[in-house]
């Protein structure tokens, strides 16, 4: 990464660090000892200024005499400053304490973690490969933390682990929840298939299934392959909105969509219209402003979303998640009706941009060309870039994103500005949006 993006990113970091800060995610002032209390004030302001380097050194000097304090810092070094270094070396320091030295810490951080959920999320990353049986503890006293994002990564852990300690905590968060009510049910459910082997539609038959099988099921010795994803279970019996015929159920979702020239496009076949339809009716931006207005009508209350539209420029409905009501449904319709597709392809700017709500749980990002931003800055130069971003950013979050192309070379309309520039191989676009889904638990769409 040269130095010009490493600043960028590591100054939306420290942006980042600001805002959990000011929430509230640090410990309570007073709470170190007299020996961490100045170790606890460098940190901050390192995460303040963004200043990576100081961060590792502070580390590397905790680490060299720990304490129960220490670990409270390692802990909000890891949570507020989105590093692969920092996280890395954070990781390696905890780790290397012992589970026995880690307990009282980490037991307090998920106390706190309906404050602090960055913090309790910290936890879990820590205790997912760690030996049982405390550091299984940990992951299911997540659990019971009051925050989505937490409970999703703790899912995702026991699942790694196949932990039949797991079963009857993920049915409890089924009937907390509702089965196919929100991303915690359908991430439970994807652990339990996993975990089990089966799939109930009705928490009875949960329930039985547990009765009858406790004493003898090992999760270790089953081959349950897949399972489900965030945004692909079908249950006839539920109205779930569609983005180019996939579901989408979650109900924190944030819509990137790109707004770039090359969205002036149109493509023969495929739906809407069909080969032979008028090319007005076929060109990308139109389809896609015609399938997000119809993915938001249909979300359903209890819903947040929000759009992010993006060219050379950054275009948001709103800065937050807005419930799904009709007053926000109204307002997103005409705001994707003024939508115009013009210029390059930030998408770059664009997931920084998706990120910056720390409520979001799940990215949908549609676009139609590799990211660019000019002749010096393409795709060679963006791709990694965004990859390395993503990989900082969602190292706790477990966002899952889910990726949508126009993947055909496409024709430009008549009369078009962009006439004289010929189409692009989508070969580039479609193996950065493949790995980007990929790394984040999600998948590729390709739309015809």
């Amino acid at each position: 990464m040269d130095s010009r993006p490493a600043r960028a990113v590591l100054r939306f970091c420290a942006r980042l660090a600001a805002a959990c800060a000011a929430a509230a995610l640090f410990f309570a002032p007073g709470q170190a000892a007299a020996g961490s209390a100045d170790a606890e004030r460098q940190l901050a302001k390192a995460i303040a200024d963004g200043d990576e380097d100081r961060i590792v050194a502070i580390f590397e000097q905790l680490a060299a005499d720990p304490s129960a304090n220490d670990v409270e810092l390692i802990l909000q070094g890891v949570a507020l400053f989105p590093s692969a270094r920092v996280y890395d070396l954070g990781m390696e320091s905890l780790r290397g304490l012992g589970a026995e030295n880690l307990d009282g810490a980490f037991r307090k951080a998920l106390k706190k973690g309906q404050q602090a959920p960055l913090l309790a999320a910290a936890v879990v990353a820590a205790a997912a490969p760690m030996a049982p049986p405390l550091a299984e503890e940990w992951l299911l006293l997540a659990l019971d933390v009051d925050n989505a994002m937490v409970q999703r990564n703790a899912i995702d852990a026991l699942r790694e682990r196949k932990s039949k300690n797991a079963i009857p905590r993920l049915i409890d968060l089924l009937e907390r929840y509702g089965i196919g009510k929100n991303m915690v049910a359908y991430e439970a459910e994807s652990a339990l298939l996993f975990l089990t082997g089966r799939e109930y539609d009705l928490l009875e038959d949960w329930r039985k299934f547990w009765d009858a099988n406790k004493d003898t099921l090992d999760p270790a010795k089953l081959d349950a392959g897949g399972g489900k994803t965030g945004v692909t279970l079908k249950r006839p019996e539920l109205t779930v909105p569609e983005f180019f015929g996939v579901e989408v159920v979650s109900q924190k979702v944030a819509f990137v969509v790109d707004m770039s020239g090359s969205m002036t496009m149109w493509d023969e076949g495929g739906e809407e219209g069909g080969k032979g339809s008028a090319w007005q009716v076929r060109q990308r931006v139109v389809r896609t402003k015609r399938q997000l207005g119809a993915a938001i009508s249909k979300l359903p209350r209890g819903a947040y979303f929000n759009i992010i539209a993006f060219n050379n420029a950054i275009q948001h409905f709103q800065r937050r998640l807005v419930p799904a009501v009709p007053v926000w449904k109204e307002k997103a319709g005409a705001f994707i009706d003024r939508l115009e597709a013009n210029h390059a392809t930030h998408t770059d700017e664009a997931m920084r941009a998706a990120f910056e709500d720390p409520n979001v749980d799940t990215i949908i990002l549609l676009s139609d060309g590799a990211p660019m931003r000019s002749r010096e800055e393409g795709p060679a130069q963006l791709i990694p870039r965004i990859l390395d971003d993503v990989r900082s950013l969602n190292r706790l979050r477990k966002v899952r994103i889910y990726c949508f192309g126009f993947d055909g070379r496409g024709e430009w309309p008549p009369g078009s500005k962009y006439a004289q520039n010929p189409p692009e191989d989508p070969a580039e676009m479609v193996a950065f949006l493949k790995q980007l889904a990929t790394e984040n638990r999600g998948s590729y769409t390709s739309i015809k």
